[in-house]
C-alpha cells in the first residue's frame, strides 16, 4: 500500500512539472491552424444602446491569410484581441479615440498589430470608420535573404503597386491606385511572392502581357472583391508572372489594397 501511494505521488509530481502538449503548443497554435473563432466572433461592443450589428465582415480566408472588411458606425466602439499578426489598413479618412484622445487617421494609413495584442477604438467622427483587415496565418516562408534574392532575380520591376506603404519580416503592403484612364500596358511589374489584393471601390483593370501587349485580362470588380495568388519560387525567371495594367474606367480611379507575404 505504501509503495502504491509513493507511485501515485511521483506521477502527480511529474504531471505538475512536465508541461502537456497543449501548454507546449499554445503559443504557436495561431500559426499552425486557424483559430477556432474568427475575429468577427470576438467583438465586444461598448456603444450605448446595446448590441450593434457586427462591424467585421469576412471577405476571404485560406491557409495563409484572412481578409475582412471593418466598418464602424459613428459613435460606436470596438474591442478585440488579435490571435494573429494583423495589418489594419485605413479606407478613407477617419477620426478615432484609441484611449489617447482624438486621432485623425488618413486614408491608406497602415497599422500593424502583433499577435496577442488588443485593438480598441471609438469612432468619434461623423462618417463610417473603415479599414481592411489582413490577418497573417503562417510564419514567413522565406528569410529576408531569400526575399532579397527573389526580388533581385526578377526580370521586371517588383514594384507591384503604386506605393509601398509598409514592410516588415512578414509582408510588404502596397497601395495600387490608378487615376481615371490611367496606367500603362508598358509599365510591367513582376510577382515573386504570394499576394492578395482587395478592391476598396468598384473598379476595372485591363491587363497586358509582359511585353506590353494588351489582352491578358479584363477584370471588373466590385467593392470588397478579393483575389489571391500563390507564387512559386521559380517565378522570377517566369514571365507569365509579370504583367502591366491600365484603369479600364475613364470616369473613376481604380483602388486596390495589395499585400505580399514573405
Amino acid at each position: 500500500m505504501r509503495a502504491l501511494l509513493r507511485l501515485l505521488a511521483a506521477v502527480t509530481v511529474l504531471r505538475f512539472f512536465v508541461p502537456g502538449r497543449r501548454a507546449q503548443t499554445a503559443a504557436f497554435a495561431g500559426w499552425r491552424s486557424p483559430p477556432k473563432r474568427h475575429l468577427t466572433e470576438k467583438v465586444t461592443r461598448m456603444a450605448e444602446g446595446g448590441e450593434k450589428s457586427d462591424p467585421v465582415r469576412l471577405l476571404f480566408d485560406n491557409d495563409r491569410i484572412r481578409v475582412s472588411d471593418f466598418r464602424l458606425a459613428p459613435g460606436d466602439s470596438f474591442r478585440a484581441c488579435h490571435d494573429l499578426p494583423t495589418v489594419r489598413w485605413q479606407v478613407d479618412p477617419g477620426v478615432a479615440d484609441r484611449g489617447r484622445g482624438p486621432e485623425d487617421d488618413a486614408d491608406k494609413k497602415v497599422f500593424f498589430v502583433e499577435a496577442g495584442k488588443e485593438w480598441q477604438l471609438r469612432n468619434i467622427g461623423e462618417s463610417v470608420y473603415r479599414q481592411v483587415i489582413f490577418e497573417i496565418k503562417q510564419p514567413a516562408k522565406h528569410t529576408e535573404e531569400q526575399v532579397r534574392d527573389l526580388l533581385a532575380r526578377a526580370t521586371y520591376s517588383t514594384n507591384v503597386g503604386s506605393q509601398l506603404l509598409f514592410e516588415n519580416h512578414l509582408c510588404r503592403v502596397w497601395d495600387f491606385w490608378l487615376p481615371p484612364g490611367g496606367g500603362s500596358f508598358e509599365d510591367v511589374h513582376h510577382h515573386v511572392l504570394d499576394y492578395a489584393f482587395v478592391y476598396v471601390a468598384p473598379g476595372r483593370l485591363l491587363g497586358s502581357f509582359h511585353d506590353g501587349k494588351p489582352g491578358l485580362f479584363d477584370s471588373v470588380n466590385k467593392d470588397g472583391d478579393v483575389t489571391w495568388s500563390y507564387i512559386p519560387d521559380t517565378a522570377p525567371e517566369d514571365v507569365k508572372f509579370a504583367h502591366g495594367g491600365k484603369n479600364g474606367y475613364d470616369d473613376q480611379p481604380m483602388r486596390e489594397y495589395l499585400i505580399e507575404l514573405k
